[in-house]
């Protein structure tokens, strides 16, 4: 396909009642489409080269500032050999209800494996004994009493008084929707200031 396949809206993607060209290979002009991300049309794009055909780079950058295509990853800083974990980066990770704490764990472990030196995994107090035997190089942060299963709203302030020295957080994964979660999560976007945050799955 070229710029993109017939029948596949440039900005919505797959338009319900509209057949769509299944390419295997579609090269775009100037810049990926934002159609290409809806659900159901990056497969009908199959592979996607972008053409240069002489738009400026500041032009594209100023089109469509919520998204941006990542054309080549950028690359990892490189570590100087006297390095140790503590100065390579805290990262926090606040998660985890009955059924989903699988979610904060993988959360954590990717946090380590990406490069954060320090990595804590705030969790609420009744998931300990299954998430403590299921981390290593992740510290464990219990959050509440012993039967305390969800986060609730009044735990917003001690786990925002543990997050200060923090360079970066993901919020959210494994949550839970029960309005309680919903109403911490909200607390704790909040206030945690301006360090990188990301909201995933729940906290979304």
């Amino acid at each position: 396909a070229l710029d993109l396949p017939t029948g596949l809206d440039a900005d919505r993607g797959v338009v319900p009642g509209t057949p769509v060209i299944q390419a295997r290979l579609t090269v775009t002009f100037g810049a990926p489409k934002r159609g290409f991300l809806a659900p159901g049309s990056f497969s009908a794009c199959g592979r996607v080269l972008v053409a240069e055909i002489g738009i400026s780079e500041d032009l594209l950058e100023t089109a469509s500032p919520l998204l941006r295509w990542i054309r080549t990853p950028p690359p990892l800083p490189v570590r100087p050999a006297e390095l140790h974990k503590g100065t390579a980066g805290r990262v926090a990770v606040v998660g985890g209800s009955p059924a989903l704490a699988g979610a904060a764990v993988l959360t954590a472990k990717a946090a380590s494996r990406s490069g954060a030196g320090l990595t804590y995994l705030f969790h609420p107090w009744a998931l300990s004994p299954w998430i403590a035997t299921r981390l290593l190089g992740e510290i464990a942060v219990p959050v509440g009493g012993s039967r305390n299963d969800i986060f609730t709203e009044d735990q917003a302030g001690p786990v925002l008084n543990g997050l200060q020295d923090f360079d970066a957080l993901a919020l959210g994964p494994g949550l839970g929707r029960k309005p309680e979660a919903r109403a911490f999560a909200r607390k704790v976007r909040e206030g945690f200031g301006q360090a990188p945050m990301v909201l995933d799955a729940d906290g979304l």
